[in-house]
């Protein structure tokens, strides 16, 4: 068995040139319920650059794994490796003074109440689905990070394109999109396909919900859950960036059809989400 500060090397190895912005409390958390998986666990999943480093080291212990949930390979890696790799986070961080990015407090809050709504609605509907819309909900923009390492002033560029869609803009500005980046980074993970697909067309929603024979059936559905929570979570929060106003209106009845739901069971989930 690895020693703690054989641990805290393989950690850092593996994670140098890798760490995002991570939200700075939720490091000190973490650290706090040591060595509690189950609360360590429910603290992680809040937050994009985390999961991607849990599943990114439990990749590497098994290559060929196909990883479906976030929690589980939390479970495979155990309480004393999630330590040390908390705390390769918190000295490479230090290193590089990323412990605190304002543009993207907005970018985790969204993050956050898609993932959990994505998750409940899941359940409500007895979708067996839920840790792989977890993945979805946490991970479908990953590739806005990416993003804004290698264009630290994103956010501010984006703002100035407001009235365009959001992959037009960043195939203008950078002649990448976040989508794209994202899925290469969930198909390195070893992420399921239904998830990869996702991430991949989750702003070509309209394309693939309105002809609900191109994707399988599970990756249909984790796309619906998606639209349905921005959808959702954009009528009572700020959102990470500027959304299209209109795509609700017409991906609205498809969304819910492939969901099984009327009208009156939307707005029962919409009333729902005040609570989470």
């Amino acid at each position: 068995m690895a020693t703690v500060s054989e641990s805290l090397e393989e950690a850092v190895g593996h994670l140098s040139g890798f760490v995002m912005p991570v939200q700075p409390e939720l490091l000190s958390d973490v650290r706090a319920v040591f060595p509690d998986t189950e609360l360590m666990s429910e603290l992680l999943i809040e937050d994009p650059a985390l999961c991607l480093s849990v599943l990114r080291l439990n990749s590497l212990d098994d290559p060929q794994l196909c990883q479906n949930s976030i929690r589980r390979a939390l479970e495979e890696l155990g309480a004393e490796r999630i330590s040390a790799m908390i705390n390769a986070v918190m000295l490479i961080m230090a290193k590089k003074n990323e412990f605190h990015h304002s543009a993207f407090e907005n970018y985790w809050e969204t993050n956050r109440k898609l993932t959990s709504l994505m998750a409940e609605i899941a359940r409500q509907l007895n979708i067996p689905l839920v840790e792989e819309a977890q993945c979805v909900g946490i991970l479908h923009d990953i590739g806005i990070p990416f993003l804004w390492k290698k264009h630290p002033d994103y956010f501010d560029l984006i703002k100035c394109h407001k009235d365009k869609p959001l992959i037009h803009v960043e195939n203008e500005l950078f002649n990448c999109d976040h989508a794209t980046i994202g899925f290469y980074v969930a198909k390195g993970l070893h992420l399921s396909h239904m998830v990869c697909n996702v991430i991949r067309y989750h702003h070509m929603s309209e394309e693939f919900l309105d002809h609900q024979n191109v994707l399988d059936e599970d990756s249909l559905l984790l796309l619906a859950l998606l639209k349905l929570a921005e959808n959702i979570v954009e009528q009572h929060a700020d959102t990470t960036h500027e959304t299209d106003p209109a795509e609700w209106g017409r991906i609205g009845r498809s969304t819910l059809h492939v969901l099984g739901l009327a009208e009156s069971d939307y707005k029962d989930l919409s009333a729902m989400f005040r609570a989470l």
